[in-house]
């Protein structure tokens, strides 16, 4: 007769011994066996999608967790307190492939998303295209690689395809996010979230329009100091030919005409500069100085002079750029004798002009007319701070004071200079007050 089998149980644990036996039938694998295919497991799991070739991308912990950032908390502090807002925002949905090249329905789908400055957005072809050489850029694991996902993984490899996406761009203008919706295969489908959150399927001319010039300003705006810390940041030329340019430059006299320019200056706007009434204005007037194309942009603004207040601001500036300090300052001396700029405490105009008026006189020399100049413009900016073009006034002033060797006098510019504005000297982004 056969002896009973022994009953289940586990082997005593010796001193000796770190692990228990294994069971009869079975072989334990050695240690550096376990350890090897351990490092395997996580060198295939950290390629967790098939990357797209000359960008870098975030991986989501939390499936649409950048779309519901942008929901939740950038666009409420936008539709509050204006600015020209973040990056573009294009997050992709990959699936993981089987053997058998189709969509794996045991693995979650990975969301992944990437941030854009100065891509053409001006229509949903444009963005449907910008996606198309995504979806066609989108490499493969290679041989090795795919080898050594499925011998550790079993059948499943490491491709992955692209379901689809969705572009976000926002609008300063009429506070909202433009929003482009792919997929592969299929079609796109644009709508815009508005200020309260509302979607919105019709997306006007107007509003294409407005997102591209937001578009072109926060890429020209976008300070080098600034931009270190965003990863996965794809950055374009926004105005690569000049054919463009000049399509550009006629979307934002529309732009001006239509009065919408208002709701990118505000006093809590985030990177643009406090002492700015005319936010996309100051941007295209810089834009062509660093280019040296100083007639371009007093071209551009002499056509709006008279539909635009501010336009002689960035009409000045161009010509003293270009040496032209006579013309400027005859410009800006008229400009704040007419009758159409009113003299009175809160005028950010009369502050503009007058302290543009003391630099060009300053920097000719004329120093005792400089100081009448900025001491009209800080009388017009006022003490309450409340107007824009505050600090710029009392700033010019100060450094008048300075040149003057009027020490006295500047210590006391300083302590009539509104709080609001002396704190904002600690911020940030100070580095965007190029009066300072």
């Amino acid at each position: 007769a056969r002896p009973a089998p022994l009953p289940l149980c586990r082997p005593p644990r010796l001193a000796h011994v770190s692990t228990p036996r294994p069971p009869r039938g079975r072989t334990r694998q050695p240690e550096c066996i376990t350890s090897i295919f351990w490092y395997l497991r996580k060198l295939t799991g950290s390629m967790s999608t098939t990357p797209i070739r000359d960008t870098c991308e975030f991986l989501e912990e939390r499936f649409g967790e950048a779309i519901n950032a942008r929901e939740q908390g950038v666009l409420p502090y936008l539709a509050t307190y204006g600015g020209l807002g973040p990056p573009d925002l294009c997050w992709i949905r990959k699936a993981q492939l089987d053997g058998a090249g189709n969509d794996d329905e045991r693995a979650k789908p990975q969301g992944c998303y990437h941030f854009v400055l100065g891509l053409d957005v001006s229509s949903e072809a444009c963005i449907a295209a910008y996606f198309g050489s995504l979806v066609a850029q989108l490499e493969s694991p290679g041989v090795f690689r795919e080898l050594l996902a499925r011998f550790v993984s079993g059948a499943r490899g490491l491709r992955w395809r692209v379901q689809g996406g969705i572009y976000c761009c926002y609008d300063a203008f009429s506070r909202s996010d433009v929003r482009c919706e792919l997929t592969v295969p299929g079609g796109s489908l644009c709508y815009v979230v508005n200020r309260c959150g509302q979607r919105l399927d019709h997306v006007s001319e107007d509003v294409w329009r407005g997102v591209w010039v937001c578009s072109v300003i926060r890429s020209i705006r976008a300070h080098p100091s600034a931009l270190i810390n965003i990863s996965c940041l794809r950055r374009f030329d926004p105005l690569p030919t000049p054919a463009i340019e000049a399509i550009f430059l006629a979307s934002a006299r529309a732009v001006y005409l239509a009065g919408n320019t208002l709701f990118l200056s505000s006093k809590n706007s985030v990177l643009l500069d406090e002492d700015e009434v005319d936010a996309l204005g100051a941007t295209i007037s810089r834009y062509f100085i660093l280019e040296q194309r100083n007639t371009v942009a007093v071209g551009f603004f002499s056509q709006l002079l008279n539909s635009v207040p501010f336009a002689i601001i960035n009409i000045a500036a161009p010509l003293l750029a270009m040496g032209n300090t006579a013309g400027a300052v005859g410009l800006l001396s008229a400009a704040l004798r007419s009758d159409e700029i009113c003299t009175t405490s809160g005028s950010p105009l009369t502050a503009a002009v007058g302290a543009l008026l003391a630099t060009a006189l300053a920097e000719s020399g004329e120093l005792p007319a400089s100081c009448g100049a900025a001491k009209e413009a800080a009388a017009a900016a006022g003490i309450e701070g409340d107007v824009p073009c505050t600090a710029l006034a009392w700033m010019t002033l100060a450094d008048v004071y300075s040149l003057s060797g009027m020490g006295k006098q500047n210590f006391g510019v300083h302590g009539w200079m509104p709080m609001p504005f002396n704190s904002t000297l600690l911020k940030e982004n100070a580095p965007f007050h190029s009066h300072i």
